[in-house]
């Protein structure tokens, strides 16, 4: 069985139950299919945050980070991870968009990029 990050090295794709989507990395989320998640996220978070915003609107900041997306057959992303990978990973932001939540695409995006950090050695697995 192919690793997550084998299927996103070739490109093939991932199904659900419900939808066939692909797993893909990008240098520059802002660029990428994926970059009209960000705002949607936002708006999400603002509405569980709304009492410690005070009722001000946040402009949606702009991700010039790397990003891995789920793409689905139309080549809308349907979710993405945020993240920055040198010597220390850090996830910024996941979303799943409403519809798709529930059938495992987060699970299959954290670990491609699971794996592409144990590939570039920047993640270590311990051994039970």
């Amino acid at each position: 069985m192919k690793s997550p990050s084998q299927i996103a090295d070739s490109e093939s794709d991932q199904h659900t139950a419900e939808v066939p989507y692909r797993i893909h990395f990008y240098e520059n989320c802002s660029q990428s299919p994926a970059s009209w998640l960000v705002p949607q996220a936002m708006i999400e978070i603002e509405v569980i945050e709304k009492r410690g915003l005070h009722g001000r609107m946040r402009t949606p900041p702009i991700f010039a980070e790397p990003c891995v997306a789920a793409i689905g057959k139309d080549g809308k992303a349907i979710a993405m991870i945020n993240y920055r990978g040198e010597e220390i990973w850090n996830i910024f932001l996941s979303y799943v968009v409403p519809e798709h939540r529930r059938k495992h695409i987060h699970t299959d995006l954290f670990e491609a990029l699971r794996d592409k950090g144990l590939q570039q050695g920047n993640m270590f697995q311990s051994t039970p």
